[in-house]
């Protein structure tokens, strides 16, 4: 396999969307295909959690009308790349479907300019998960990726030496190697 440079990176996920939503018999939607690249280019696991997407959720609900919007939406991001991307397990995947939903339907409430496709985003929420999981496993990025997060969830519970020295064999350099929170 040889890997190529892409110039842009929402592009690239984009068309990755799209052939997954072909291989998942999903209905296509340029708009949300887009947003999906955009996503999956900027990463939205790093959208800070706080451990709970429930509570998530409620500080979004709950925080200052003019940041509202932003907060329910990146709460949906975060719940829609996380059970699409990584996968959660069973017992919390209806969690993950529902804040994921309930977040994106506020969030076209509130957004009224782009209401339609935050409106899809949460019509389509579980579907477009497996889209996501689709594109994950074609770029044979889903089960490494899940299996470096499970790892660094066990260190970050654990901080077991062996786990910080498997995570830096594998590339991956936790922010705080000394005891804090990472």
């Amino acid at each position: 396999m040889s890997i190529a440079p892409v110039d842009d990176l929402s592009s690239y996920f984009a068309a990755a969307v799209r052939h997954a939503c072909e291989r998942c018999a999903v209905e296509r939607d340029p708009d949300v295909e887009r947003y999906l690249g955009a996503l999956l280019a900027g990463r939205a696991a790093a959208v800070e959690s706080r451990g709970s997407i429930v509570l998530d959720l409620e500080r979004a609900l709950s925080c200052a009308p003019e940041l509202r919007a932003e907060a329910l939406r990146r709460v949906g991001d975060h719940a829609l790349y996380t059970r699409g991307f990584f996968g959660v397990a069973p017992s919390e995947d209806p969690v993950y479907l529902h804040c994921g939903t309930l977040a994106f339907t506020h969030t076209a409430r509130l957004a009224p300019a782009r209401a339609p496709l935050f409106e899809a985003l949460a019509q389509r929420f579980s579907a477009l998960s497996n889209v996501l999981a689709e594109v994950a496993v074609a770029q044979s990025l889903g089960a490494k990726t899940r299996d470096l997060v499970r790892l660094y969830d066990a260190w970050k519970r654990s901080r077991s030496p062996s786990a910080l020295d498997a995570m830096t064999d594998a590339g991956v350099f936790p922010s705080d190697t000394n005891g804090g929170d990472a």
